[in-house]
């Protein structure tokens, strides 16, 4: 029709001659905005469209569409004192029940001139307009507007912390999928959005998953969301969550509470820092150590600071377990939670109400129920687009990422070895954000090259799995090219195509101020002479192995 729109302070209408040519959209705009302060507010029938205050042919029928006033700062006023919200439309018949006058508003073809009209979409206020407000500068008193919206009501990052503990020390019984649930979970996240930043960690100890929950809140900031997944061994106790690093044994309740990472503290934390958005998942067992029960209470999520908009998604209910198939290539939760993350159209509520319906269909029913506990208060999707527009947003989306980068740099493709005919190369990709992959490849230019083998080492290296650096040979039968399926990051598959591809395990251990380096011995015949050239290569620590040891030291500081 030919009115326009309402906004949260004033209502505009826009009025057009149909059987006028007016160019670039033109006509009058009549406003009724707010009076100022200490200002009584004029009948409504004398709104000012002339100099003399006298609204021109007052009785010509209009007939707009009713639409409700909204005023998010004070009361709507009339001739008759304040309206009630939601009250105030505009008609053209008697005063409502209410005691609302009617409002008319001119067509342009009955409209006299107007001694202070102004073409193309000018707006005509309840009060005339001064003349230093018509030559654009600010008015004495002017109404009372709608403050910008706070940046908290717009989304400006998102990061996420994910950790899966599969090998397990001592007395605890590894796991068979955590590792590839924390890989699908972060991989599908930059899926959904490139710009979200993820930190994917494996076998985590006690300090070192409290360290890379300091990395992960130093991440978070107002207007962005966080993201925690953990997959691994867990237990519930007096309503509380705790989640078990690689070094915990099943020792009393108490004891372990003390070296587990309590999910409901991250949470606080996230919640300091008044992310957005507060999403955990917690795809672990709900049960205590000993197998008993207690009398279960539902996990809070009362808001301690910030603001709301806190989510925990649990892969069980309480009391009970989380499951995975050896079978399978992923666990029970991350099977189904995977088969709606895509979906545009669910909110993160939504995402974990599908979830638990996937796994009560296709599930059966002695194996799990997925739950969840929420506080939400916005209709927030993973989906939802970054916003970050002025110097000062975008100044804290670049800090973040560069913050994030430090934890992610991976080395160049190296050329350790040329002679004879033979070159012979490294290279490298991030299979987690502590795990990096090496793939050694050559070429061979000379025809009399042949029986090529290579065998990688590396130091600084570790006793065992549990202390320092840990090298995994991903092919150990020689002669063959890597099974792809053995990379747990499809992604680097493109490194199997070599027969010698290794895993540096565990780089959040790499002692400060130390170069990781890589000891390549080199086997081949020239003709029938063989040689075993040896190459060391350092290399800056990547990945984890650059921020970690400060990580690990400001983790320290806090307990």
């Amino acid at each position: 029709n030919e009115f326009g729109r309402v906004t949260s302070t004033a209502c505009c209408l826009q009025v057009f001659d149909p059987q006028r040519d007016i160019p670039n959209g033109g006509g009058h705009d009549i406003r009724y905005s707010m009076p100022p302060a200490g200002r009584a507010p004029p009948p409504m029938h004398s709104l000012s469209g002339s100099s003399n205050g006298q609204m021109p042919s007052p009785n010509i029928p209009m007939t707009p569409p009713n639409i409700p006033m909204m005023s998010p700062n004070r009361p709507m006023m009339s001739s008759s004192g304040p309206v009630p919200p939601n009250s105030l439309h505009l008609s053209s018949g008697p005063p409502s029940a209410a005691g609302t006058p009617p409002v008319r508003a001119l067509p342009v073809s009955a409209a006299p001139p107007m001694a202070n009209q102004r073409p193309h979409g000018h707006a005509y206020p309840m009060y005339p307009i001064d003349k230093a407000e018509s030559r654009g500068q600010s008015d004495p008193n002017p109404p009372e507007t709608e403050p910008p919206r706070p940046l908290s009501d717009k989304t400006l990052g998102k990061v996420a912390l994910v950790i899966g503990n599969q090998r397990y020390y001592g007395e605890m019984e590894p796991l068979h999928h955590a590792e590839a649930d924390a890989a699908e979970i972060a991989s599908l996240l930059p899926s959904i959005d490139k710009d979200f930043q993820v930190v994917c960690l494996t076998n985590l100890t006690s300090i070192e998953m409290k360290a890379a929950v300091e990395y992960f809140i130093e991440l978070l900031s107002e207007g962005v969301f966080g993201v925690f997944y953990f997959a691994g061994h867990g237990f519930e106790h007096n309503s509380e969550n705790y989640l078990m690093p690689v070094d915990v044994g099943l020792e009393d309740i108490s004891q372990s509470a003390s070296v587990c990472l309590r999910a409901q503290d991250v949470l606080q934390r996230m919640q300091a820092k008044n992310a957005k958005l507060s999403f955990l998942l917690l795809d672990v067992c709900r049960t205590q150590p000993d197998g008993q029960t207690d009398k279960w209470r539902a996990p809070t999520v009362v808001k301690q600071t910030g603001r709301e908009n806190a989510i925990l998604g649990f892969a069980c209910h309480p009391t009970k377990r989380s499951y995975e198939r050896k079978s399978a290539e992923h666990g029970v939760y991350m099977t189904h939670l995977r088969e709606h993350i895509h979906n545009k159209r669910l909110t993160v509520e939504d995402l974990l109400k599908e979830t638990a319906k996937g796994i009560t269909k296709h599930e059966s029913s002695d194996v799990q129920r997925a739950t969840y506990s929420s506080s939400m208060v916005d209709n927030l999707s993973l989906h939802d687009k970054i916003d970050c527009q002025n110097e000062v947003e975008l100044r804290a989306f670049e800090k973040r990422v560069q913050l994030w980068q430090q934890a992610h740099v991976e080395p160049p493709a190296m050329e350790i070895y040329c002679n004879d005919g033979l070159k012979v190369k490294l290279h490298f990709g991030a299979e987690f954000s502590n795990v990096l992959v090496v793939s050694i490849q050559h070429t061979i230019q000379n025809p009399n090259v042949r029986q090529v083998g290579f065998h990688l080492d590396i130091t600084p290296r570790g006793q065992d799995s549990q202390s320092g650096l840990e090298l995994e040979d991903v092919n150990e039968k020689r002669g063959a090219k890597v099974d792809p399926t053995r990379l747990v990051n499809p992604q680097l598959q493109s490194l199997a195509e070599s027969r010698w591809v290794y895993r540096v395990k565990n780089l959040q251990r790499l002692p400060q101020h130390t170069h990781l380096q890589f000891i390549v011995n080199i086997t081949y015949k020239v003709g029938s002479e063989l040689r075993q050239p040896r190459v060391t290569q350092p290399c800056n620590p990547p990945l984890a192995a650059n921020l970690f040891p400060r990580m690990l030291m400001t983790s320290a500081s806090r307990r």
